[in-house]
């Protein structure tokens, strides 16, 4: 997946890593919460960092967040975790 540095960042942030399998678990974990799962279509419109997931983790976030784009699903991702952390 390719992420807004901003995007990427703030995952790092939250999870520790961008490491394959930690944000993976992150992604599979999340979409088992019920929570909202739409957020304002508002990317940061900066450069894009690549991001590595396991297929069935890719898979998983395109089927249960319905967002426009890999950054819009990766954001409400965030909205969740964000929720689960606190």
């Amino acid at each position: 997946m390719w992420l807004t540095q901003n995007t990427a960042d703030y995952l790092r942030r939250l999870l520790g890593s961008l490491e394959p399998e930690r944000l993976s678990r992150a992604i599979v974990e999340a979409t088992q919460q019920a929570v909202d799962r739409e957020v304002p279509k508002n990317p940061f419109f900066e450069l894009a960092a690549p991001v590595l997931v396991s297929a069935d983790a890719y898979d998983t976030l395109k089927q249960h967040f319905h967002g426009v784009s890999d950054e819009h699903r990766i954001q409400i991702l965030l909205r969740v975790l964000g929720q689960s952390h606190g």
